[in-house]
């Protein structure tokens, strides 16, 4: 995966990637939330971001990637990736959220995001 942009003041910061599913079971009843796909911490770019700097794994995943399988029959869903400057404190606040024993269903990026200090995605 790469990054392109003009803003070169990314060139030196750390990135979040997530990936979530936000029509769990199907698109008509997200009863389940977010399906959280894959969360990725502690990336980093290399070559320039005019031409697509190629966004680095610089640590293993927080959460290992779970490949997509919507119900038989199910609407299309909207499998939705997220690029956040990564926080400060994000290794170290991170597994009060996202952990072993925390089911990837009824995720909720948006609060995930506001716990842990991303800020907006990019």
């Amino acid at each position: 995966m790469s990054l392109t942009s003009n803003d070169t003041t990314l060139a030196d910061k750390t990135f979040v990637l997530i990936m979530v599913d936000p029509d769990a079971p199907p698109p008509q009843n997200t009863s389940l939330g977010q399906v959280r796909h894959f969360v990725s911490g502690s990336l980093k770019l290399s070559g320039s971001l005019a031409d697509g700097a190629t966004l680095t794994n610089t640590t293993p995943a927080v959460s290992d990637y779970i490949t997509p399988q919507p119900p038989a029959g199910s609407d299309p869903h909207r499998y939705t990736l997220m690029l956040f400057v990564q926080s400060s404190n994000f290794t170290t606040v991170t597994h009060n959220f996202v952990n072993a024993s925390v089911a990837p269903l009824n995720f909720n990026v948006t609060k995930f995001a506001q716990e842990v200090g991303l800020g907006s995605p990019i």
